[in-house]
């Protein structure tokens, strides 16, 4: 990883951006090309001049607006502390009153403080205390279970509301390694396959035997395609790898091999075809690869969406939330990941800064969840009403969020916004019945009833004492029961 900013002085390589750019493809770098700090170096030695390093940096840029996204986020006020503001005053203000009217009436003083502190302890709000940390704590437990980690438990609240979430594409809706969409051999169809016999132009296991000794992400998408169709590769007499993505060798019956991108064939004369419009349509990223001069075959790469990725779009609609996807990638990547999963709403080309800017935007129009894993991704999740990030990303990104989703599971996220709204839904339940039993106790422990019915219509702080456990046992024993709506699963959510 690049510890600074520079431009490249010397040498060619690729370079993995998505980190910090959302660019799912290696970025070609050769001379005076920019080098970002926080991306990889894939292919090969560079010489870097440093022109930014330390504070001044890109990463560190990053880092200072995710602190600032932070500083800003409006807190989460909780339910349960908007009613305490106003329950408290007016608790202590009934047992001051009752205490006053009792002495005011002419009744002696032991009697009047009995019934202040009767009106004390039976509206001790410790159900109301207990309303949102059990069913909190009992959702927080039916998370883990599921492998979703909830870093901050006012989250789960939040999450209850949210009207827009925020996807990040690469690594977030799809699952952020090159995968062969469509191979061709040089007439134009759909590449043949024959393990024993592979034709003579189209040697796919010459062809295996360099793809294997890249660790170039499209050779290695590129070779895992040809390896899963049973193809042995065949050790090559030679392998030289060339700038940016490239490789050129001599295959073991003597044959000439280079393979990589157009610009590369045609720097070395070599005629390149027309493609068809899949390659267009579906933005697909294009590995040639020529044996003795001439196309022998052709992959079209592309980022594939997630499996899970199209089902939970469909879900988080059913549920009210409206999903779109902020990419740094380019505009026809994004919109072509964008018709897979099903999103409508994209914004594409954004830089990390820009990301935070749009978190910003939505927030006026309601309460916003992101969902990211890259470095990139840190300012947006900060500044969002909750931010998710996926379990298999940055740590800094992970760092700046609320929840955190196993591995690349972004399945949980319906099941997320389920256990939000059940979580609330106990505890407004909670608040209820807490409310419930104060105002049916207040009066009897305050005798207000005891001129018209005798000493018999109040109750003494002992058994003020019991009702008020018996609030709290019930306020728990309600919280318990969120468990009945999320049985023990496989955890697929």
């Amino acid at each position: 990883m690049l510890p600074f900013d520079g431009v490249i002085e010397r040498g060619e390589t690729a370079a993995d951006e998505s980190l910090l750019t959302g660019e799912s493809m290696p970025v070609s770098k050769g001379p005076g090309a920019t080098a970002i700090s926080g991306s990889l170096n894939l292919t090969g030695e560079v010489l870097v001049k440093a022109n930014r390093n330390g504070s001044e940096s890109t990463l560190q840029a990053l880092i200072r607006t995710m602190r600032r996204a932070q500083a800003d986020k409006p807190p989460i006020q909780r339910f349960a502390d908007r009613v305490s503001d106003w329950f408290v005053p007016v608790v202590i203000g009934s047992a001051l009153i009752t205490g006053l009217g009792w002495i005011a009436s002419g009744t002696d003083w032991n009697m009047a403080l009995m019934h202040s502190i009767t009106v004390l302890v039976v509206a001790c709000p410790c159900a109301l205390g207990l309303a949102t940390p059990t069913a909190v704590v009992v959702a927080c437990g039916i998370a883990l279970r599921r492998g979703l980690l909830v870093k901050k438990p006012s989250a789960l609240e939040a999450l209850a509301s949210i009207k827009f979430i925020l996807f990040d594409k690469t690594g977030t809706l799809t699952e952020g390694t090159p995968t062969v969409k469509f191979a061709m051999d040089t007439t134009g169809g759909e590449l043949a396959i024959n393990a024993v016999r592979p034709e003579p132009s189209v040697n796919l296991q010459c062809l295996l035997g360099f793809l294997g000794r890249s660790i170039h992400p499209l050779a290695r998408g590129a070779a895992a395609w040809v390896a899963a169709k049973g193809i042995v590769p065949e050790t090559p007499i030679s392998v030289e790898e060339q700038k940016g993505f490239g490789i050129l060798g001599k295959a073991a019956d003597g044959s000439e091999w280079l393979i990589g991108s157009r610009e590369l064939l045609e720097e070395k004369k070599i005629k390149v075809p027309d493609l068809p419009d899949v390659f267009r349509k579906e933005a697909l990223t294009t590995v040639f690869a020529a044996r003795e001069g001439m196309i022998a075959a052709i992959f079209g790469l592309a980022d594939a969406p997630k499996a899970a990725a199209s089902e939970t779009i469909r879900q988080l609609r059913d549920r009210g939330v409206e999903p779109v996807m902020v990419s740094g990638d380019r505009p026809e990547v994004a919109s072509a990941v964008g018709s897979a999963v099903g999103v409508t709403e994209i914004r594409a080309g954004v830089k990390p800064e820009g990301k935070w800017k749009i978190v910003k935007d939505y927030l006026t129009r309601g309460p916003v969840c992101f969902v990211g894993d890259g470095i990139n991704d840190a300012p947006a999740l900060s500044a969002a009403t909750v931010g998710i990030a996926i379990g298999s990303g940055a740590d800094a990104a992970k760092e700046a969020t609320d929840l955190v989703l196993p591995g690349t599971n972004i399945s949980l996220l319906p099941f997320a916004i389920d256990l939000s709204r059940q979580t609330l839904r106990k505890i407004r339940q909670n608040l209820f019945w807490a409310m419930v039993y104060n105002l049916l106790a207040l009066p009897l422990a305050s005798g207000v009833f005891i001129p018209m019915f005798g000493p018999g219509a109040s109750i003494s702080p002992e058994l003020a004492g019991l009702l008020m456990a018996l609030s709290s046992v019930s306020v728990v024993t309600n919280s318990l029961l969120l468990r009945t709506f999320f049985p023990e699963s496989d955890g697929s959510g």
